[in-house]
């Protein structure tokens, strides 16, 4: 079995295998950026042929593979992201900008992350404008507490299309147990701005947990 790393730079993108009996193979094909997806299928394939087998059944015989993402990881520094809408549980507007968790403590020692009046937090990815709330719960069990509040839904991508958001992010409590609200959303989405890229929590980190 191979284990596979890929990940997308700014120029180009590399990609790496190993496998159990010492076989290694790595790749490097340019960057696509109008679709990343291109260049992560091209960097596989020349791993394929690296192996000296078809892609498919390469594939079939990784046992994982880890996907770096360099490229988004320089936006973040330089400040090069699109305006991004999010779209949350309501009451649960403020978790991303408390930083409660790994957000807050991250990189700090052990002495800092207890000394709280002086840390600093990171500067917030979107301003609390582009966040909405709207009414939905799922609980613990994946099953449904609030049905989910399809007018307050389309207010809410009314109000963020309004900012000239280019995506919305839909993240809800326990979506990852039960995803049906966050799929409706993104329904809702697709007929009011079909053209607006639409990021839901359940496919990209389906963990417990608020990330």
């Amino acid at each position: 079995m191979y284990e596979v790393g890929v990940d997308i730079g700014g120029t180009f993108t590399d990609a790496f295998a190993s496998g159990g009996s010492g076989i290694i193979a790595s790749s490097k094909v340019p960057t696509t950026p109008k679709n990343l997806s291109q260049c992560v299928l091209k960097a596989l394939e020349e791993l394929a042929g690296e192996l000296k087998i078809p892609l498919d059944k390469f594939l079939s015989q990784s046992a994982f593979i880890s996907h770096g993402t360099t490229v988004a990881l320089n936006s973040i520094i330089t400040g090069q992201t699109s305006k991004v809408g999010f779209i949350t549980t309501k009451g649960h507007r403020d978790s991303i900008y408390i930083m409660n968790l790994e957000g807050r403590y991250a990189g700090l020692s052990p002495d800092q992350i207890q000394n709280i009046f002086r840390t600093k937090k990171p500067a917030p990815l979107l301003s609390k404008q582009l966040v909405k709330e709207v009414s939905q719960r799922m609980d613990y069990k994946g099953e449904v507490v609030v049905s989910l509040n399809e007018d307050e839904v389309r207010q809410a991508i009314k109000d963020l299309v309004s900012e000239k958001v280019q995506a919305i992010a839909v993240s809800f409590l326990w979506s990852f147990l039960n995803p049906a609200h966050e799929k409706r959303v993104k329904e809702i989405i697709q007929e009011m701005a079909p053209d607006l890229y639409v990021a839901l929590s359940h496919e990209i980190c389906p963990r417990i947990r608020e990330y």
